[in-house]
């Protein structure tokens, strides 16, 4: 009887110890994929916050470029005034705005208001003869025309 009862607790032990090794097996099993789970879930979410940066980019620059077209709109309604420093302040109001509305948007404008390339501009400063003031001017009209293009490019992607 002694011999039996040695048996079964030797069955015992084996049987706990096959237990024990199963629950950590399945207990592994689990973890990992609780962690495939999660990694897809934190990509999923990636995904949906990149998603939403993007659209508010492009909302914020439809509101921008609402704002924009909404100024030039109000400028060129004016038909203009014989104040002469009025009249020159605002053709150049019509100029940047054209330029940071861009071709896309006012082509006929743009040819006639802002006609020059990027390298035409540089060209235009590199020009002993023009003066420091236009320089300065077409200087900063290169600066809008670039943040334009990287906002589009950012918000286009």
């Amino acid at each position: 009887m002694e011999e039996l009862a040695l048996w079964v607790q030797v069955a015992a032990v084996l049987a706990a110890l096959i237990a024990a090794v199963a629950a950590v097996w399945v207990g592994a099993r689990d973890r990992r994929n609780a962690q495939r789970i999660a990694d897809e879930d934190r990509r999923h979410a990636q995904r949906i916050a990149e998603d939403d940066r993007r659209a508010a980019l492009r909302q914020s620059r439809l509101m921008f470029e609402l704002d924009a077209a909404l100024r030039l709109a109000a400028n060129q309604r004016r038909g203009g005034s014989s104040d002469r420093d009025e009249s020159a302040r605002m053709g150049t109001e019509a100029a940047v705005l054209t330029g940071l509305l861009g071709p896309e948007l006012l082509p006929h404008l743009t040819s006639e208001l802002n006609p020059e390339t990027d390298e035409e501009l540089r060209r235009y400063m590199a020009d002993p003869k023009t003066e420091e003031w236009k320089r300065r001017a077409t200087e900063a009209h290169l600066a809008m025309l670039r943040v334009v293009r990287d906002l589009r490019a950012e918000t286009d992607s």
